[in-house]
């Protein structure tokens, strides 16, 4: 993999300056890179490669033909939008596989640092029954928000600026929308299925706001005196990150409650296959 990540260090830049002014070639070109990419690095980090390979390739794959045929069918920016989403699903599954490898090298202490939590007394018990009741309403409201947000993408996606297709705007919402969307659902599994034991309350509600907060401020003051396409990348590129932690929290997840580590297994299970 070495020899493939030099490949693509010496093509993207010269491959997305070229495209630099035509944004709609720069998206198609940039997430096709990112996929493809991601995809070589998920197969690369599976323990069944064959396998792997094939599922990887197909999920991907007919991903970018949907997004293909968006274009010509509904509208450029019903294709970019579709295919722009699809490198954040790669992100997610390359945290997967991230995670998994580590899990099976044993370098991830996360499923240690529960283990090593004294169990709760009877008191203790009692109270962690009582918050039954608040987790499924934090699953709802999550749930709730979360419609919420994929409706309006999903609106952006059928009638983009009203009919004007700016492609920019268009990234730039997505880009904002699913990071809110990945954040919160990131918040969920790390304190109420993971316990805190992967990412502290502080990273989550202190650290991860302020940083990504800084990131996105970052792209908008660098797109308006240089390129509007600068912006898009900061933007992609964030939430592309959120979205590859995301997945490595449920893949953490996954191993904690395939060997009931966690104390709240038996609520909300999450899959990501």
């Amino acid at each position: 993999m070495s020899f493939v990540t030099i490949i693509y260090a010496v093509i993207a830049p010269w491959m997305l300056w070229r495209r630099a002014a035509d944004h709609v070639a720069l998206m198609w070109t940039s997430s096709i890179l990112a996929c493809s990419y991601g995809a070589l690095w998920t197969i690369a980090l599976s323990e069944r490669l064959t396998g792997a390979f094939l599922a990887i390739i197909f999920r991907v794959s007919y991903v970018a033909l949907v997004a293909f045929a968006s274009t010509h069918l509904i509208g450029t920016a019903n294709g970019i939008s579709i295919v722009y989403l699809d490198t954040f699903y790669v992100a997610g599954m390359l945290g997967y596989a991230v995670a998994e490898y580590r899990l099976r090298r044993g370098t991830e202490q996360c499923p240690s640092a529960i283990l090593a939590k004294p169990p709760l007394d009877q008191e203790e018990e009692q109270e962690r029954g009582d918050e039954e009741a608040g987790l499924c309403y934090m699953g709802f409201l999550f749930g709730s928000v979360s419609l919420c947000l994929v409706g309006r993408m999903a609106w952006l996606l059928f009638f983009p600026c009203g009919g004007k297709c700016l492609i920019s705007y268009v990234i730039e919402e997505l880009s904002f929308e699913t990071s809110l969307l990945i954040y919160i659902w990131v918040i969920f599994v790390s304190l109420t299925q993971l316990e805190g034991a992967l990412v502290c309350y502080n990273t989550l509600f202190c650290k991860m706001p302020i940083c990504f907060g800084a990131w996105f401020v970052l792209g908008v003051l660098l797109g308006v005196p240089v390129s509007g396409a600068i912006e898009m990348l900061i933007f992609w590129i964030g939430t592309m990150a959120l979205a590859g932690f995301f997945g490595y929290c449920l893949a953490v997840h996954a191993y904690c409650k395939r060997y009931h580590l966690c104390s709240w297994q038996d609520y909300f299970t999450f899959t990501f296959s």
